[in-house]
Parts: structure tokens; sequence; C-alpha cells
């Protein structure tokens, strides 16, 4: 019955994992040493430039600052003049021609780190040429600021000034052009800061997405290998319960029916009627009970390899289970009584007919055989205007609240059955029966009182 199930789990290789792994999980495991390496080679790329700008902002830096040494000096190799002027002391002009040397190594140095820069570099120049033509009037007579014969000391005063001013003017050039590629730099600095920044980022959100999506289909893959193996393990118990119960079930009507023949062939040659019919009758019994534990096995066969088809239809209700019940009552145990309380004259609805037929003939089928030989069993039919509602309801023996758990699980029986026969296939067929219609079954049971069972509908529709 159903799909044949394996005796023995084979263990699986590792080439039918990796054939039985859903695609997605290579191509996002591809994807994510992809972006891995791209987010690698990105801030390499960018931390590089990033390197080099810096390199850039400091060299600017160095450049401001040498500028500012040059025009320090300027100030120094003046002070130092004006105080020889006024002092006449040597150590004073000694100040003054160090200054001059000095400046003029740093000018070189200068000239040296703008030769990058067309613009400073002509800058420098200018101011190399300016501070030349300076000293070169200082060598020539003017340091000590002696009146010439075409020139008197305020006429040296006032172009040794206004040469001065214009060898500052072409340091706060220099420096001004300066700053302003330095606040070029900087800012390009930050804009690959960022950029290296975003792609660290963006690259490492779209490394945890496909991550998470590769945990998560693995996730789901082991999931379905674990649901598979636990499917092929229930497979395998309910092909031993089969055998196990078939061989008990179908043993003991067998052998009722062989007795039983084997007496009627003793009664028939006696001529007594009533041992024939007695016998008759228990040959009867045992055929009904062999054809009810085949029927719940041939529909545990059609629900397991999906054959049983839902097929909706409009239909009196109230119909059907009255010919159930005038069925059934050629079941009943002697002293029990079946039921059947309508709340409607006419309940049409749209349900599979077979499918709610077989298990209402289930849940009475069940209450006839445990409910005990006195019980009142009843079929009530409601229906709300939404809802369809059918119960069967006896005062028997109850189930146990031990039994209860597993009261839907195939081939379980309560421990409370004693000999009488059943395969523990009727409830599990018919909850799958109502779920397949969209339905819910629910029960209630008062050990030693009643048990209730109720299956909910909503016109065929999902509830």
């Amino acid at each position: 019955m159903g799909i044949p199930a394996k005796n023995k789990l084979s263990p699986v290789t590792p080439a039918e994992i990796k054939k039985a792994f859903p695609i997605m999980v290579y191509v996002g495991r591809t994807a994510a040493i992809l972006l891995v390496l791209i987010v690698g080679a990105s801030s390499l790329y960018y931390s590089g430039r990033q390197r080099e700008k810096e390199k850039w902002i400091e060299h600017a830096y160095s450049v401001y600052n040498k500028v500012d040494t040059v025009g320090d000096l300027l100030n120094e190799i003046s002070l130092s003049r004006n105080r020889y002027v006024n002092t006449k002391s040597i150590g004073f002009l000694k100040e003054y021609n160090a200054n001059i040397i000095y400046l003029q190594a740093q000018l070189k140095i200068l000239a040296d780190m703008v030769k990058d820069n067309p613009g400073q570099t002509k800058r420098v120049a200018n101011l190399s040429n300016d501070l030349n033509n300076l000293a070169q009037d200082w060598k020539s007579g003017q340091l000590l600021l002696k009146p010439q014969k075409d020139r008197s000391t305020a006429q040296i005063v006032f172009l040794e000034k206004a040469k001065m001013d214009v060898a500052i003017a072409d340091i706060n050039a220099i420096k001004q052009a300066e700053q302003k590629l330095l606040v070029t730099r900087e800012a390009e600095n930050r804009q690959l800061r960022e950029r290296t920044e975003i792609a660290i980022i963006s690259g490492t959100v779209m490394i945890l997405i496909i991550v998470y999506f590769l945990i998560w289909f693995i996730w789901r893959e082991f999931n379905n290998r674990v649901k598979t193996y636990q499917q092929e393990k229930e497979i395998s118990e309910l092909k031993t319960n089969f055998v196990s119960i078939a061989s008990h079930e179908f043993r003991t009507p067998l052998s009722s029916m062989m007795l039983s023949l084997s007496l009627i062939d003793k009664y028939a040659r006696n001529n007594d009627a009533d041992g024939v019919l007695k016998h008759s009758h228990k040959i009867k019994t045992a055929v009904n009970n062999l054809t009810a534990i085949l029927e719940d096995f041939l529909s545990l066969e059609k629900l397991n390899t999906g054959k049983v088809r839902v097929k909706n239809e409009h239909f009196d209700l109230k119909e059907l289970c009255e010919s159930i019940i005038e069925d059934m009552e050629l079941s009943l145990k002697p002293h029990q009584k079946l039921l059947y309380n309508p709340s409607e004259t006419s309940i049409i609805v749209d349900l599979d007919k077979h499918l709610v037929h077989n298990a209402i003939v289930n849940l009475i089928s069940n209450s006839i055989k445990y409910a005990g030989d006195q019980a009142t069993i009843l079929l009530e039919t409601r229906y709300t205007g939404d809802r369809i509602f059918i119960s069967v309801k006896d005062n028997g023996i109850g189930i146990a609240e031990d039994d209860q758990k597993n009261l839907f699980t195939a081939f379980y029986r309560v421990n409370n059955t004693g000999n009488i026969p059943g395969t523990g296939l009727g409830l599990n067929i018919v909850l799958r029966y109502v779920k397949l219609m969209n339905g819910k079954l629910s029960f209630s049971s008062m050990p030693g009182k009643e048990t209730r069972f109720e299956m909910i509908f909503s016109d065929g529709k999902p509830m």
C-alpha cells in the first residue's frame, strides 16, 4: 500500500548530496564569493587612491609650511639688517648673511617641491627673482641706508618697502594657491573615503543578504531532507503495521468463517435450520468486518498516493444523513440506538458528497464498535448561514486522556478497545477527508460519560 518503503535507509553519498542541492545554493555561493572579491578589489583600489591623495595633501601642507618659513626668514633678514644699521653690531651682520644663505637654500627646496605644478613653479620663480633683487640692493650699499648720489635715505627706504611688499605679495599668492589646492585635494579625499565606505557597506549588506538566503536555502533543504527521512520512516512503519494488523485482523474473521462453514455443513446434514441460520449470520458479520478492513486500507492507499480528489457538488445534507442512518441501523448491536437530529428541514451544501458520506459512516461505525452495548449514538447537523456543523456523539465509555493525543494517528488503537476488530485507521482517514475539504475536525471526550466528534465546513471554502 502506498509508496514502498526501504527496509534500510542507505547512506547518502557526497555526489548525491551535490546533485540534490538546489542550484540556487551554488549560484548564491558563487555570487557571495564574487561580491567578496569585488568589495575587496574596490576597497583596495579606493584605499590606494586615498593614500595617494593623502600624500598630496601632506605635500600641500609641506609647501604651505615652507612658504611660511621663507616669509619668516624674510622678516628675520629685515630685522637683522635694521638691528645692524642701528647698532653696527657685527653679530647682527653675521645673522643677516646667514639668513640670506639659508633663504636661498629654502627657495631652492621650495622650487623643487612645486616643480609638478606649473602655476606654483612660476610663482616661486617670481618670488626668487624678487628676493634676489632685494638682496642685490642690500649688498650694493643700501644695507647701511646711506644716501646715494641719485637717491636719498627716504627714497631708499621707500624702494626697499616696495620690493618687500612685492615679495610678500608673491608669498601670499603662493600660499593662496596652495590653500585652494589643499581644499580641492581634501574634498577629493573625502569623496574617495565616502566611496570606499559606500562600497564596503553596500558590499557587506549584499553579502549578508546572500548569506542569509544561502542559510535559508540550506535550512529549507535540510528540513526537506529531514521531512523525507521521516516520511520514509513513517511509510516503513506503516508497512510494518499494515502487515501486522492485516495478518491479525484478517485471521480472526477468516477463522470464524472456516469454523462456521464446518458447523453449517454439520447442521445441514442434521437438518438443523436454526444452527445453519446462526452461523450464516456469523459468516455475514465476518465478511462485513473483512470488507470494512479492506475499505480502510484502500482509503489509506488512495490518500497516501494522492488519488483522492475533492469533487464538490450541491446536495441535501439532511437526505444524505437520513440515508446513512437507515443503512447503519442494520449494524447496531441489539440494545444500541442510532438517532438523527437535523436543525433544518433541508440543508443544501456545496461539498464532496462521497467524502462526507464516508466520514460520517466512519464516525458512526466507531461509536457502534467502541461506545458499548447500551450506547445511544446521536448524529446532528446544523447550518448557521456560513458554516456547516456535522457531529456524532455517543454516551459510551469515552476515551482516556492518555489516548486522546494519538487518536488521529494511523494504526493507533486506544487501550480500552479489547478484542473489538479494527485497523486504527478510521479517525485518521476522517481527519484527512475533512482537511481535503478545507474543514476542521474537533473532538471532546469525558471518560465513562460521552465522546463527541464534530466536523466544521464553510460551504467547501477555506476556513
